[in-house]
């Protein structure tokens, strides 16, 4: 067992340990991204401190891998309760990775980069449902487009997922809608192919 004292990221993210050393290490460095705090949690196998990073970055597949890791004991990562993270994709996320990723933090996660947003009907309503641009809240552009994969659907979740984006709602693999008759006559006014 051993003490790192340095506390930088940018050196300790260096780190060609392994789980299998148990060292005790502190991040004090203010930002980060996710794969360096990926790397440093895996070069121990003892808890890391990272409680004074208030900023992370990183594509949705590396937070979601950091994610996985944070805890307050054992073989994990400890992030700050509040931190805030900007997802760098600027093409398409999975509604379910944004809401997995703003499941560990009750600070902003901006995704705004992202221009299509995926994921079924039920993911996707329950990621607009935190959708936001401050507090415990995940800040998504205005103008995403949405590609809905579900084979079965709503015509209250189309239309929730429709009002949160100025862009196109793709629901072709939608084979089968239901719903209220105001629902779909309000799902059915808004069809088209580009907008």
């Amino acid at each position: 067992t051993a003490t790192i004292s340095n506390t930088d990221i940018a050196d300790l993210d260096d780190l060609t340990t392994s789980s299998a050393d148990q060292l005790t290490i502190t991040v004090a460095s203010t930002s980060a991204t996710a794969s360096q705090l990926t790397t440093v949690a895996g070069a121990t196998g003892l808890n890391v401190t990272a409680t004074s990073v208030t900023g992370i970055s990183g594509s949705a597949s590396e937070l979601v891998t950091l994610v996985g890791l944070e805890g307050t004991s054992g073989d994990t990562i400890n992030l700050k309760e509040d931190v805030a993270i900007t997802v760098s994709d600027t093409g398409s996320v999975a509604a379910g990775d944004l809401t997995t990723i703003n499941g560990v933090t009750t600070g902003l996660v901006t995704a705004t980069n992202a221009s299509t947003i995926t994921g079924t009907s039920s993911a996707l309503v329950t990621l607009i449902a935190a959708e936001g641009d401050s507090g415990d809240k995940v800040n998504l552009d205005g103008d995403f487009a949405v590609t809905v994969s579900d084979g079965t659907t709503t015509a209250e979740q189309l239309n929730t997922i429709n009002t949160k984006t100025t862009s196109l709602v793709t629901a072709t693999a939608v084979a089968t809608v239901s719903g209220s008759v105001s629902d779909l006559l309000t799902l059915i006014s808004n069809e088209g192919t580009s907008g």
